[in-house]
């Protein structure tokens, strides 16, 4: 009933015309485009729906496989390195960008003080030009630099201490 043509060239719609009453619309509204921009906007709603514990759809089971041994919700916390993004698009292209898109928006968005760094996978702290993950050491809730770190003496743990405090 509708003959709708649209030029591609950004978006302008051009005529709408509706058949029974033979009338015309004319819009000549410009809507610009702006690829990254929606691109991160959808990327950012599946990040949502990954992250919400009440969705159990089948599809997070598989995300989580290939995530579980980067620290699975954790990589949308940190500021994830290259590294990281490319052992993942060995994976799973698409959850590489995902990952992309996010860590440039929640990284341009936020500035951290280093106490509450995140210290896995973080681009920022490497050994040998390498970010690191230790699974058991998050899985005892080691996630800041802060926790590392001794106040009292200004000073970061020793390698004994942190084994004995957590």
């Amino acid at each position: 009933m509708f003959n709708l043509s649209i030029i591609l060239i950004g978006l302008r719609f051009t005529e709408v015309k509706k058949q029974p009453v033979k009338t015309t619309f004319a819009y000549n509204t410009e809507v610009k485009y702006q690829p990254d921009s929606f691109s991160n906007a959808i990327n950012g709603s599946w990040v949502k729906r990954y992250l919400d514990n009440t969705n159990t759809s089948k599809w997070k089971l598989f995300y989580q496989s290939i995530l579980k041994k980067y620290g699975d919700s954790l990589l949308f916390e940190c500021n994830i390195s290259n590294t990281i993004l490319h052992e993942i698009a060995n994976e799973n292209i698409f959850l590489s960008d995902v990952l992309s898109a996010w860590s440039d928006v929640t990284h341009n968005l936020e500035t951290q003080t280093s106490s509450k760094t995140i210290l896995w996978n973080n681009k920022d702290i490497t050994s040998n030009n390498k970010t690191f993950f230790y699974k058991d050491w998050f899985e005892r809730s080691i996630k800041y630099v802060d926790q590392l770190y001794n106040y009292r003496i200004k000073d970061f743990y020793s390698f004994d201490n942190i084994f004995y405090i957590y």
